[in-house]
């Protein structure tokens, strides 16, 4: 527990309320990232996909006054995700290492960085957290501080095509060109011609698989929604009774999703556990279910959209990207 009340013998300066709010914060974000290690150290075998891919997250938040370690903890969670094939996720990490990398610079005085982020601010991270100038600033006035290997022209480019690549892996062919045109206007910018050649020849390759994807019989798939609450008092008190959306690879079926998230139950606490799953889709009354056994009720949705929104998403890709509302049908 810490105290907001300040002892009266401090400096001054110290006095500030903007001091005490940065202490709490810095205090806070330590232990953010050390409940996760610890998590991720002691228990990594046990916990399963989401948990994992959370908790480097919540690391790499943590870690907003340290941009190097930022980076570093999103290129273990891009990691993660390539070797369970989620390329759409990975992409937007290498996005987010990208305006990490742009923000970065442009705070160093390198002006000819202050325009290039303008075609990404749609793929901007809802959690995204802008670096302090003064902090930047002070980073490199640290002679120890090697900023040159994480933030330079050619690492801005190399993680913006491995962004394109994870797109282009996802199918989300619309958000690899975004990133091509980000590519575009550093290549221009900077004379890079072979690079210039290249990034053309992505962002015509996406375009004609958009045109194949709209041929009869051709269409994409960008994934399957489930609704997903675990239910039990006793041993999942955390999460017990919270809905939570699901965005399983393509078509997979509900059958699937049902005996993994069984396994990850049965690896976190034990293959003695009871494990059942709830067929009503509708409301629970969990004081009727028994606290030792966990239930698992598992619910197909759709992305949902209100009339104004069904006249501006007209593509199926722009049905499918950027959602946060999701419906299902009950009997």
């Amino acid at each position: 527990h810490i105290s907001q009340e300040i002892p009266s013998d401090f400096p001054d300066c110290k006095k500030s309320a903007k001091f005490l709010e940065r202490l709490l914060e810095v205090i806070s974000n330590q232990q953010r990232v050390i409940l996760n290690v610890i998590q991720l150290d002691h228990q990594y075998s046990k916990l399963s996909r989401e948990d994992i891919a959370e908790s480097y997250y919540e690391i790499s938040l943590a870690y907003q006054l340290t941009p190097d370690l930022r980076l570093s903890t999103l290129m273990s969670l891009i990691s993660e995700h390539k070797q369970q094939q989620n390329y759409a996720e990975a992409g937007m990490c290498f996005i987010h290492c990208v305006l990490i990398i742009l923000d970065f610079m442009s705070n160093s005085d390198h002006n000819d960085f202050q325009i290039l982020g303008t075609h990404l601010s749609p793929l901007l991270p809802s959690k995204w957290i802008p670096l302090d100038r003064n902090l930047v600033q002070s980073i490199k006035s640290d002679n120890s501080y090697d900023d040159a290997k994480l933030f330079s022209l050619s690492i801005l480019i190399q993680r913006l095509k491995e962004a394109l690549a994870a797109f282009v892996n996802a199918e989300l062919f619309e958000t690899s060109i975004l990133v091509g045109k980000q590519l575009l206007i550093i290549g221009e910018q900077f004379n890079l011609y072979p690079d210039l050649i290249f990034f053309h020849q992505q962002m015509s390759e996406a375009y004609k698989n958009i045109n194949k994807s709209e041929e009869p019989g051709c269409g994409r798939f960008f994934g399957t929604y489930y609704r997903v609450t675990f239910y039990c008092k006793n041993h999942l008190s955390n999460i017990h009774g919270k809905p939570y959306i699901y965005k399983e690879s393509k078509l997979t079926r509900l059958g699937e999703l049902s005996e993994r998230l069984r396994k990850d139950v049965e690896k976190q606490l034990g293959e003695g556990i009871v494990v059942k799953q709830l067929t009503q889709s509708g409301s629970i009354n969990d004081d009727e279910l028994d606290p030792n056994i966990v239930y698992i009720q598992i619910t197909f949705v759709t992305p949902h959209f209100t009339l104004d929104e069904i006249k501006s998403r007209m593509s199926e890709y722009s049905r499918n990207t950027n959602v946060s509302t999701f419906a299902f049908e009950t009997p």
